[in-house]
């Protein structure tokens, strides 16, 4: 029984996009910490993700477009892990250390969501590195939000919050989802790290 559930969803409709989703498995792939899935929901797209040939690697075919936080539902719905991470299909884990140090500080506290920093990658080279403030239930409230989508956290968590919220787009669904998870008491835990390339 794998431990994390990384959870991904994909819209593919041009072949940079399918480049892009190669080089976020291939960043889970790296990871020193083994014990993982990774769940693709493919949003019907245009150019259809393939299988992987990993078979720690899943990928399910939505039947028509819902979007990315339906999509990030559906994947945590057939999870087998207890820990979560969403990562989105073209982004990647910044180093292969993440899961490890994202798993550990989760363990110690599973009610905890846990996150990091986030760097640029701007045509082939790092850039800025975009580091979050320490978890304050006030400024995640502010609607450009203090947390990234990419955050280690527990399925009941993702029950309690009631899943990402379809009608909230362009990252919207995120801010709220971070929100209903304070609420209802599963609190962030930031770690020095930079955790994710945006």
């Amino acid at each position: 029984m794998p431990r994390v559930a990384v959870v991904t969803a994909a819209f593919i409709d041009t072949p940079e996009k399918d480049d892009w989703l190669g080089e976020m498995i291939q960043s889970v792939q790296r990871q020193t910490f083994t014990d993982w899935e990774l769940i693709i929901v493919d949003d019907a797209s245009p150019i259809p993700v393939p299988p992987s040939g990993d078979s720690r690697v899943r990928v399910v075919r939505a039947s028509k477009q819902q979007g990315p936080g339906l999509c990030r539902n559906t994947a945590v719905a057939l999870a087998r892990a207890d820990a979560i991470l969403p990562l989105d299909a073209d982004d990647q884990l910044a180093s292969k250390d993440v899961l490890q140090a994202m798993f550990d500080t989760w363990q110690d506290d599973r009610t905890s969501v846990v996150y990091g920093d986030m760097q640029y990658l701007q045509e082939g080279r790092l850039g800025k590195v975009v580091k979050f403030p320490a978890y304050d239930f006030q400024k995640v409230l502010d609607p450009k939000g203090i947390i990234p989508v990419t955050a280690m956290h527990s399925v009941e968590c993702w029950e309690k919050t009631g899943g990402w919220k379809p009608e909230l787009h362009m990252g919207l669904e995120d801010v709220e989802y971070w929100i209903a998870a304070g609420a209802a008491g599963f609190c962030g835990v930031k770690i020095d790290v930079v955790t994710l390339i945006y």
